[in-house]
């Protein structure tokens, strides 16, 4: 990249990160609504829109990888080629450009895309002969910034910062009192508001939407469920409420945990379902809601639900708790390894001693 465009870096990797996660968003939607044509138009759109941004840029892989997309949607659209065809192979591609993505805000070279742009071409016709990319950039798609990423440590820094002012600002009050100067007391009143005001925003700017983390949730769940033979429908409700930062960091992992066991071991395979009366396919919901002064987010489905006998008799085997544990004690004892799967998955954690 020459060093006139380097300065247009953190906006290109800000801007491309949105226009990827909106590509994965659709193709989930595009998986389960095939025939929605609105799908296939965003996947299009922000294709093009992120082709255009990185050959402004200079990162021709990633420029042919989205060239390689528009193509394939296209023949979509012409129903040249059907969407289940190429469902697993579009996925690989925006596995592709967030990875890139990744190497490129370390400095490192964008990943090499021939092997999947291959992979698009051979899935269309035969006769169409691959294309080689050409296109005139347009700067203005890399110059209109909206928004900009911002390192959570600079926000930590403001928030001291802030906080720091807070505690001057209060001994300066008390200097204001002894000396009863007017001009004085209407500077630190003036003051005041602005480290109030100050310490707020910079409070209101480290608060993230739940849906940055439900976000991820969807692919995750439809990878598993798929790996497993199961069909899932997984529901967010809530995603624009928001949190701090440092919450968002905490809480993340563990919902994660959570759906894993309910699609590994709360939803049953279709057949199982069918057996029980139940749908094919199964549904979890992921709930964010505000009480008070409090956020709650809450994992239900309608699976099999808690076997405590097995969940009792998996960590009394791994000596995580006694014969005698209680029925608290025992559902607390998944989010510490406990595991009832008959067999090692990609879900299994090492169990651990409870509170250790």
């Amino acid at each position: 990249m020459s060093e006139d465009l380097s300065k247009y870096k953190d906006a290109f990797l800000s801007e491309a990160k949105e226009h990827v996660s909106s590509m994965e968003k659709s193709l989930l939607k595009l998986e389960k609504k095939p025939a929605k044509a609105e799908f296939l138009s965003t996947i299009f759109r922000e294709a093009h829109t992120l082709k255009s941004m990185a050959a402004t840029m200079e990162y021709e892989e990633m420029a042919k990888l989205c060239h390689a997309i528009e193509d394939v949607l296209d023949a979509i659209k012409k129903k040249k080629i059907k969407p289940d065809k190429c469902i697993d192979i579009l996925f690989e591609c925006v596995d592709r450009l967030q990875s890139s993505l990744k190497e490129i805000s370390t400095d490192a070279d964008e990943l090499d895309t021939s092997a999947l742009v291959q992979k698009l071409q051979t899935l269309i016709t035969q006769k169409e002969a691959a294309e080689d990319y050409v296109d005139k950039p347009d700067i203005s798609l890399v110059t209109k910034v909206e928004s900009i990423e911002v390192k959570v440590e600079r926000l930590d820094l403001l928030m001291n910062l802030a906080e720091e002012l807070l505690i001057n600002r209060m001994t300066l009050d008390s200097i204001k009192e002894d000396l009863q100067n007017p001009e004085l007391t209407a500077a630190m009143d003036t003051l005041g508001r602005l480290v109030s005001d100050l310490q707020y925003n910079v409070m209101q700017s480290r608060l993230v939407p739940i849906g940055f983390v439900f976000d991820r949730f969807p692919r995750m769940v439809r990878d598993l469920a798929k790996s497993q033979k199961k069909q899932v429908n997984l529901e967010l409700v809530g995603s624009d409420i928001e949190l701090d930062r440092a919450v968002i960091d905490e809480i993340g992992e563990s919902l994660v945990h959570l759906l894993r066991n309910a699609v590994d071991h709360g939803i049953d395979t279709p057949e199982l379902r069918k057996k029980a009366g139940k749908p094919a396919q199964g549904t979890i919901t992921v709930t964010a809601k505000r009480t008070k002064g409090f956020a709650i987010i809450e994992v239900a489905d309608d699976g099999q639900g808690l076997n405590l006998e097995e969940i009792k008799k998996a960590a009394a085997k791994g000596q995580i708790l006694s014969p005698q544990a209680t029925t608290e004690e025992l559902v607390h004892s998944i989010f510490f390894g406990v595991s009832t799967t008959r067999q090692v998955t990609a879900v299994y954690d090492t169990p651990q001693k409870l509170g250790a």
